[in-house]
């Protein structure tokens, strides 16, 4: 689906058909906040309450983890916020840095592996 999420975006434009596609793109490393900005529809640095503020009105058809927010350290909660933002029908993919996130998803939903990329189906 991409090697990272400028390429994923680029993909679900195609595959999708849906030119749509806005690519925000969160971490909580200061240390990628100019890069994902030069990449991004918007991006930013989030803690825990900024993440559930970014992700819990919305509802997203497609969220893509790519990153383990290895700075907090809050992983069942990140998990908890990204399921409740993606829509019915919608799809997440992690690329599986975190095997507790895949382990939780796994309960859940279906899923594929698509080289890199775990895509869980709702």
């Amino acid at each position: 689906i991409g090697s990272n999420s400028l390429k994923v975006k680029e993909s679900l434009k195609e595959l999708q058909h849906n030119l749509d596609v806005e690519l925000i793109n969160i971490t909580d490393d200061l240390r990628y906040e100019l890069d994902l900005n030069g990449i991004s529809d918007w991006a930013e640095v989030v803690t825990e309450d900024s993440l559930k503020k970014i992700c819990e009105p919305n509802k997203y058809d497609y969220l893509v983890w790519e990153d383990s927010f290895s700075k907090l350290s809050y992983t069942e909660n990140i998990i908890d916020v990204i399921d409740a933002s993606v829509k019915e029908k919608g799809y997440i993919a992690i690329k599986a840095v975190n095997k507790r996130a895949v382990i939780n998803l796994e309960k859940k939903y279906r899923k594929e592996q698509k080289g890199q990329w775990i895509v869980f189906f709702k």
